[in-house]
């Protein structure tokens, strides 16, 4: 079992909260669902609960969410293991924060608890995000390194981006 590390200290400065979501009920994954669907504007990202309940990702997956100080979710980062070519990855699923949160700091803060969470048990990040998405900018900057593209089953292009979990978190000290 992972032992899940103490706030961190960006968090704290912007009075957050954050928990891994254990979803004890159906009104609990429509939450999070709901939260999705109201703060993107991507079909893809929309995907989220179904892709969760059928890979059966509830159990062990739990997302990072993030609350306000008024306990509203204001972010998820939904997260799994993802094989590729034999080697496991720790891999963004979905990141969303809520439009008025935007541009905060609350994806990258998300995405690097994850990763210092994880980082025992996985050494290499794997995300994909749609070409010229915020996603896509998001991790041009966070990654530092340059994505490949890859055509999805959506038909759109996805940038994919790989890095080990000790340069993304040395560079995004």
């Amino acid at each position: 079992m992972i032992s899940y590390s103490k706030l961190n200290q960006q968090f704290k400065k912007q009075k957050l909260q954050y928990q891994y979501f254990h979803c004890q009920s159906q009104s609990d994954k429509y939450k999070l669902a709901e939260f999705i669907y109201n703060n993107t504007d991507n079909f893809v990202m929309n995907t989220f609960a179904l892709l969760w309940e059928n890979r059966k990702f509830w159990k062990r997956w739990q997302p990072l969410v993030a609350f306000d100080e008024n306990g509203k979710i204001i972010g998820i980062h939904a997260f799994a293991e993802k094989e590729i070519n034999g080697k496991k990855y720790l891999k963004t699923y979905y990141i969303v924060t809520s439009k008025e949160c935007r541009g905060k700091g609350i994806a990258k803060q998300l995405t690097l608890q994850v990763i210092n969470d994880f980082k025992d048990v996985y050494s290499d990040f794997f995300v994909n995000s749609i070409q010229n998405s915020d996603g896509d900018k998001f991790y041009r900057k966070f990654i530092s390194d340059k994505p490949t593209k890859k055509v999805n089953e959506f038909g759109t292009i996805d940038m994919l981006f790989k890095n080990k979990i000790s340069k993304i978190l040395k560079n995004n000290k």
